[in-house]
């Protein structure tokens, strides 16, 4: 017994001191593991994306066959920092560097100050993306990478109530190859909560209509189904209305057009009011080309 525990402990150390070969007598020196075989591969572990991301503190260099990554599954190496997919050792691909993302969009929530961006991802190739920021007429910077067919980014190191302060962003994908030959469009968020046609995009509801005598929206005036209605300022210009949780019949939706310039705000080119009270989650409309005053409160939905 006790030579055969000498053994073992002298098997441990020589193999800790040399490399270890499998299917091979003779491993390579510059490997501490060489796996030898004409007739099978070497599998690695495979696992989901989410069991991927459950990985705790994984090291760079880890590697994991991700099942539902990808069209049918990928290769994906840790690089210390994403996970990035190694598709581009598929010979059909290989030898090109990935198509460039397009429609890039950026959304601010003036709560949490993050400025939230989705794209499309046009390429099959791309190991991730390169997001990079300027702040005001500063050069871009290059502020995070994410992995292979990721289609949006969360930044939340915008600095609050930087007053006048715009941050543009733009995207390129990549590979071992390199950049994709263009950048993604241009997108431009400011981080102060002011009043402006980028701040005000979004979907609102009222909670007041105050005709100077009443608050005629809770009073019953207006009926249940028009009390939720959901109002709409979209990047294009167009204004929509939409029935809420009750459905009015018939239905109150509608299309219709705004512009905003300085705090008067047209909507359908004849109706206008002054925005005040205005925090980016909440504003208050007075109209001021209407023989009786409305004044009429929107909260972000």
């Amino acid at each position: 017994m006790l030579s055969t525990f000498a053994f073992l402990i002298f098997t441990l150390e020589f193999a800790n001191a040399q490399s270890v070969g499998i299917g091979t007598s003779t491993p390579n020196s510059s490997a501490q593991l060489d796996v030898s075989s004409t007739s099978r591969g070497f599998l690695p572990p495979r696992m989901t994306f989410a069991e991927r991301a459950a990985i705790a503190n994984p090291a760079a260099g880890l590697m994991v066959w991700c099942t539902n990554c990808g069209t049918g599954g990928e290769l994906s190496i840790y690089d210390g920092n994403t996970w990035f997919s190694a598709s581009f050792i598929n010979p059909s691909i290989q030898g090109m560097i990935p198509l460039s993302p397009s429609d890039l969009n950026v959304q601010m929530d003036y709560t949490t100050l993050d400025a939230t961006l989705t794209w499309n991802d046009l390429s099959n190739n791309e190991l991730g993306f390169k997001i990079e920021r300027k702040i005001g007429n500063q050069s871009f910077v290059e502020i995070t990478r994410v992995g292979s067919n990721n289609t949006s980014f969360v930044d939340s190191t915008l600095i609050p109530n930087a007053i006048d302060t715009l941050y543009t962003y733009r995207i390129c994908s990549f590979n071992n190859l390199g950049n994709s030959s263009q950048y993604s469009n241009e997108v431009q968020v400011a981080s102060s909560c002011q009043l402006n046609a980028q701040s005000i995009l979004g979907n609102y509801v009222i909670t007041s209509i105050y005709d100077g005598f009443s608050d005629i929206f809770n009073n019953g005036t207006i009926g249940a189904c028009a009390r939720d209605n959901i109002y709409s300022f979209l990047a294009n210009g167009s204004f929509i209305t939409s029935d809420g949780i009750v459905a009015c019949n018939p239905s109150d939706a509608a299309t219709g057009t705004w512009i905003l310039n300085g705090n008067t705000l047209s909507l359908n080119g004849s109706e206008s009011y002054m925005v005040s009270d205005y925090n980016c989650n909440s504003m208050k409309l007075t109209s001021i080309n209407t023989t009786d005053i409305f004044v009429i409160t929107f909260v972000r939905n």
